[in-house]
């Protein structure tokens, strides 16, 4: 259910906007042709896949969760001839719970905080204000370290962790105004103790200038 909506919104914008082209939209300044600065809000999925493993553990416990992915974003795109080059910066939230236990016997608990995303973009336009395209960069999440039970917190420690982001999705423009659904894949990594992946399906609504 909670993938269902934001995705729908998107194709409801899709059909909204696809098949009415503007004769003069390629007039317009902003994102309706891809050029200029925009800033943007987005929600939607977020699967993560938490691995981790003790030093005194001969084994590497893996968890996974599902929440809501909510957030913005700041970027600027560049349209010289039929490719568009961007780049793009976000700040999003609400994924993991801290309910991931790494170790019954000795529990340690995981609370993932902001994370990060600082990256570009090329697209390539297949209709009249749309265009498909595929993104990259680096990505920071902030995840904190609870021991202890839900109830009785004996000690806790935050921690950055270093990744990267891949993904791709079509964009839709009708004036000023563009509605984009994409897909992205992002690894974090802290040496060989933590590892989180995160699938995440997100609607991007957006405003150019």
């Amino acid at each position: 259910m909670k993938t269902i909506l934001p995705t729908s919104v998107a194709i409801v914008l899709w059909t909204t906007l696809l098949p009415a082209p503007i004769a003069a939209q390629d007039a317009v300044k902003g994102s309706s042709n891809f050029n200029g600065a925009w800033v943007g809000f987005l929600g939607g999925h977020d699967h993560s896949t938490i691995d981790a493993r003790r030093k005194t553990a001969l084994q590497t416990s893996r968890f996974k969760r599902d929440r809501v992915l909510y957030g913005g974003l700041i970027g600027y795109d560049y349209k010289p001839k039929d490719i568009v080059y961007g780049v793009e910066t976000e700040f999003s939230s609400g994924s993991l719970s801290p309910d991931n236990v790494v170790d019954i016997a000795d529990p340690v608990r995981f609370e993932a905080g902001r994370d990060l995303y600082f990256g570009g973009r090329i697209g390539i336009p297949i209709a009249s204000g749309a265009m498909v395209y595929a993104k990259g960069g680096y990505a920071n999440l902030r995840v904190m370290a609870k021991a202890g039970s839900a109830r009785d917190i004996i000690g806790k420690a935050a921690t950055s962790l270093d990744g990267y982001r891949i993904g791709g999705g079509i964009q839709v423009n009708k004036g000023a105004v563009s509605a984009r659904l994409e897909y992205r894949f992002s690894d974090y990594r802290h040496g060989d103790a933590l590892s989180i992946h995160r699938d995440q399906v997100a609607a991007i609504i957006s405003y150019g200038f």
